[in-house]
């Protein structure tokens, strides 16, 4: 594939974020970036590149000064910036957090419009609501997005949950769905049943399953249920998203056909039974990086190749307890200031990366628009 496609394919996600941002600017009908470095996304980088944005999507890129600008396009420098693909945030709960407060209360547009400003603040420019978010309201929100009721900010994405009664949710998300009747609650495989066809029946394509029992706390999910939620959703062309954190839940699920495993398995080995079920399968995992491991345990990744590999880009890594911690705080050392709380001397984005206090008022203080490297 050549580089100019496969960076328009990469910063796919970032082009509604560019175009808000062009937008933001006046009327235009295309913009002429140029002069930054251009992480392509295939491994290799435009040192200073320029590309030009045409009607929300990327139309041209190349090196510096190789791309005539379509007649009155705007000039932007990104001279010292750079700019790289919008992250996708594939798994939040979100809406239910305020400044001061957390619950059903805060479930508003307007909260949940604040949060995927924060979201683009840094960089994000999809969002995906897994399982938390209640349908009517969420589809509501989607339309009106999609229609330019809102402001710029990540684009919102949602699936919704489904759980037995008192089940699904930890206890403190448990509370905001209850109230808000966010989560499908089902009890029998003919409940099941009917509830995947009432979302396929409002077009939606994804579904989330907790199969959990919190440590012999919850109600957890049976058997024929899951497997009655898995089969009638890809009746519907529908993926069916599992959250599952034991091995044996992980085999049952992805046994039964689960498209997509939202966590890791927590605190186990991985044993040979379960790399031959997923090499079978082959789901996706919506990977989260591991952040302690302290039974020394080996967390590996099984990708849709069905090769079993750890860590990031690939690379094979045993995360045993004391090399994951290590790692851990030598990434905490290296991104911490080393001028503490002092930060009131310095420039604003200087103070924006000062400290966690900083950061955070900065971040509830500024508009979010299109990252160019550096601070946004």
């Amino acid at each position: 594939m050549r580089r100019s496609q496969v960076l328009a394919c990469c910063l796919a996600a970032a082009s509604a974020s560019i175009a808000a941002y062009s937008q933001s600017r006046g009327q235009v009908n295309a913009v002429l970036y140029e002069g930054g470095r251009l992480i392509v996304g295939d491994g290799s980088v435009i040192e200073s590149g320029d590309f030009v944005v045409e009607n929300g999507r990327i139309s041209a890129l190349g090196r510096k000064g190789a791309i005539a600008p379509p007649a009155g396009a705007t000039r932007v420098d990104l001279t010292g910036k750079t700019v790289m693909p919008a992250m996708i945030d594939a798994h939040v709960h979100i809406g239910y957090e305020g400044y001061t407060s957390w619950g059903a209360q805060n479930y508003t547009p307007q909260n949940v419009l604040n949060h995927l400003e924060r979201e683009a603040f840094y960089g994000v420019g999809a969002t995906m609501s897994v399982g938390s978010s209640p349908t009517d309201q969420s589809i509501q929100f989607q339309q009106d997005q999609q229609a330019g009721k809102f402001p710029s900010a990540s684009r919102f994405f949602f699936m919704p949950g489904m759980a037995p009664p008192n089940g699904g949710p930890d206890a403190v998300l448990l509370k905001g769905t209850t109230a808000l009747h966010a989560v499908y609650e089902v009890s029998t495989a003919q409940e099941a049943r009917a509830a995947v066809q009432t979302m396929a029946g409002r077009r939606l394509k994804h579904v989330k399953i907790w199969v959990d029992d919190r440590r012999g706390t919850y109600p957890k999910m049976t058997p024929d249920v899951y497997t009655a939620i898995i089969d009638e959703a890809h009746k519907h062309q529908m993926l069916v998203h599992a959250h599952a954190t034991t091995l044996p839940d992980q085999k049952a699920v992805v046994r039964a056909g689960a498209d997509v495993l939202v966590h890791l398995v927590q605190g186990e080995k991985l044993d040979e039974e379960y790399l031959a079920i997923l090499r079978e399968k082959q789901p996706y995992w919506a990977r989260h990086r591991a952040r302690r491991s302290h039974r020394g345990v080996r967390q590996r990744f099984v990708h849709r190749s069905g090769a079993a590999r750890t860590g990031d880009r690939g690379h094979s890594r045993d995360l045993r307890g004391a090399s994951a911690g290590a790692e851990l705080r030598t990434t905490i050392a290296e991104r911490r200031d080393p001028r503490g709380d002092d930060c009131q001397q310095l420039s604003e984005d200087d103070r924006c990366r000062c400290t966690p206090g900083a950061r955070d008022r900065c971040r509830h203080s500024r508009r979010p628009h299109v990252r160019l490297g550096g601070s946004p």
